[in-house]
């Protein structure tokens, strides 16, 4: 991260001068400052599922500039193109994370006969904020939590939250129903999916019967299925593997709105056409109400 700020000043420096060495930046001290708790700045989602930890820190560093001249003058008039430049550059500089930028202690141009050149330096202490994007080792996401329940039957349960994980142990389908007395909206789907090169699967549909009207769309594969997906830029890495995450909004072709499921009868599913993928593609499916 260092580097990082270096280089965001390093490109402030004046043109070099012809016959002497060419001016420099480096760091006389550098002290690490905490943000948040824990150098954590919040979580962030990809298609509605949080990944992503969004973390940082800060660097109270002072960074020397040393300019160089054929004469005194010139390298008084380095150091004083250089502040003009960093001045100009702030509000830049701040949005690269530069926070506070004070100018500090200027040498008086001294003669270095070996070089037969004068060199001059001045100081600057900056704060200097950095941003990181963390999955903090995370392999997968919980999809399916199994809940033992305080009886004398050896009754269990599994709580699923409306999200299935498709991969090569299982794919189940993901169902959801109305209940009585509360409505429940269906408004797309989101997704979080690692998928091979070169692996395509096998066919995917989405249903739905709702007041006895029933709605299907089949896709050729699970790529197929994806593609129909608006994918969003950021990708997130679980397990050593790439991510895509996304969104499928309705309306759709074959779901012209939203759906309403009012009671047991109506349901909206997705389903694989195979109990599990023979690939190890993962997917993750939750429904958007």
């Amino acid at each position: 991260m260092l580097n990082s700020l270096l280089d965001a000043l390093r490109v402030h420096l004046p043109p070099p001068v012809a016959g002497v060495p060419l001016s420099s930046l480096s760091a006389v001290s550098v002290v690490d400052r905490a943000i948040g708790i824990g150098n954590r700045r919040g979580n962030e989602t990809r298609g509605g599922f949080t990944v992503v930890a969004l973390k940082g820190g800060r660097l109270d560093t002072v960074v020397r500039f040393q300019l160089w001249g054929t004469q005194p003058s010139q390298v008084d008039s380095a150091i004083a193109l250089l502040r003009d430049n960093i001045e100009a550059a702030k509000n830049g500089l701040r949005s690269q994370g530069l926070l506070r930028l004070t100018a500090q202690a200027t040498s008086v141009p001294e003669f270095n006969s070996t070089l037969n050149a004068w060199i001059g330096t001045t100081d600057y202490q900056v704060l200097y904020e950095f941003h990181l994007d963390d999955t903090e080792g995370a392999e997968s996401l919980i999809a399916r939590i199994p809940i033992e329940i305080d009886s004398g039957f050896g009754e269990s349960t599994v709580v699923t939250d409306h999200l299935v994980r498709w991969d090569d142990q299982a794919a189940p389908t993901l169902e959801v129903r109305g209940q009585g007395g509360a409505n429940l909206r269906v408004d797309g789907l989101s997704i979080l999916a690692f998928l091979p090169a070169g692996w395509n699967g096998s066919s995917v549909t989405i249903s739905s019967i709702v007041q006895g009207i029933e709605s299907t769309q089949t896709f050729s594969s699970v790529r197929a299925f994806l593609e129909e997906f608006v994918l969003e830029n950021k990708t997130a890495v679980l397990g050593g593997n790439i991510y895509q995450s996304g969104y499928w909004i309705l309306p759709k072709s074959g779901f012209p709105s939203s759906i309403t499921l009012t009671g047991n009868r109506d349901v909206f599913q997705v389903s694989y056409s195979d109990d599990k993928f023979d690939s190890n593609a993962i997917f993750y499916l939750r429904l958007i109400s």
